[in-house]
């Protein structure tokens, strides 16, 4: 059967050591010796637009273009693994009084997520197939950009008020599309390709609470 061979581009330490920087360290532990004579840098451009809460309804849109950089002992900028370049937001809700003295409330939201992926460092195949195991190559080091993530969510709410207690019915559904956004790549040593690994895809959450 084929064997997925994980990636850790935490041993980008180990095959790159002049490459390296914590800053594109998101898991595990870096157990080399470590100097501070690294940079990084970010900056771009934000822009928020806002229709505060009227007759029930809001929205809110933000989006920004960025850079993410760094430099490690070896002196060369780099992307840094979070260089996305682009993000893009939109959230918006509708909120409506009901019951007969228009005490509780129903309400319903969305948003929808847009943004540019990871960085990863591309695999030597030549060298990957020789060794039978995924080989980062040393002259693409966080060259390679994951594909776009977007996702829709949706949420519909009902909030009842009584004289002593508040109890919130609530259902969230995350990624109602059912999109499978891709997480990560790792390389197949039976078919010498790479292959990705993706997120999860359509996520419901149902949850009741009580105040008082």
């Amino acid at each position: 059967m084929p064997v997925a061979k994980s990636i850790d581009e935490n041993n980008e330490f180990n095959a790159f050591t002049g490459a390296f920087s914590l800053l594109n360290v998101s898991q595990g532990i870096v157990t080399g010796e470590l100097s501070n004579e690294g940079t990084g840098r970010n900056y771009g451009l934000e822009i928020t637009a806002e229709r505060k809460m009227d007759k029930g309804f809001y929205m809110v849109m933000t989006s920004s273009l960025f850079q993410s950089k760094y430099k490690g002992i070896d002196g060369i900028e780099r992307n840094t693994r979070f260089n996305a370049n682009y993000l893009f937001n939109v959230i918006a809700g509708k909120e409506w009084k009901v019951g007969r003295k228009k005490q509780n409330l129903i309400s319903i939201n969305s948003k929808f997520i847009l943004t540019g992926n990871n960085r990863f460092t591309p695999l030597d195949l030549v060298r990957s197939e020789m060794e039978g195991e995924g080989f980062l190559d040393p002259t693409r080091i966080l060259d390679g950009s994951l594909t776009d993530y977007w996702r829709i969510d949706f949420g519909i709410r009902y909030i009842k008020n009584r004289p002593k207690t508040t109890s919130v019915i609530a259902l969230n559904v995350q990624n109602v599309t059912s999109r499978e956004n891709e997480f990560g790549r790792y390389y197949n040593n039976v078919l010498n390709q790479v292959e990705s690994s993706t997120q999860l895809a359509l996520f419901p959450n149902l949850s009741y609470r009580l105040e008082f």
